[in-house]
């Protein structure tokens, strides 16, 4: 089975073939439309600092970050998280900045 990344799910998604048409198992689009060449993929924009605003960091594990102007370790922001705890989601906030 071939993968796509598809436009609509926004990942890697395996292509099903259903009646001769051929589907993207995440979203059911077809795999034709939602399919997005690898030249054209956005890649993912570095982190910003949040003490000194420099785009200079590296990551040091998964999603924290250090920073090599001001030696600041963080993480990413993350506002596509759900979750139903707001003191949980105050709480992360607060550590980013």
């Amino acid at each position: 089975m071939k993968a796509i990344f598809c436009r609509y799910c926004n990942g890697l998604r395996s292509v099903t073939i259903v009646q001769a048409k051929r589907l993207c198992e995440g979203c059911g689009s077809h795999a034709a439309n939602a399919e997005v060449p690898e030249s054209s993929r956005q890649k993912k924009p570095k982190p910003q600092c949040p003490k000194c605003r420099s785009y200079r960091v590296t990551e040091v594990e998964a999603k924290r970050f250090l920073c090599e102007l001001c030696n600041a370790v963080f993480e990413a922001l993350d506002y596509g998280f759900v979750d139903d705890r707001p003191e949980q989601n105050a709480m992360k906030k607060e550590r980013v900045r």
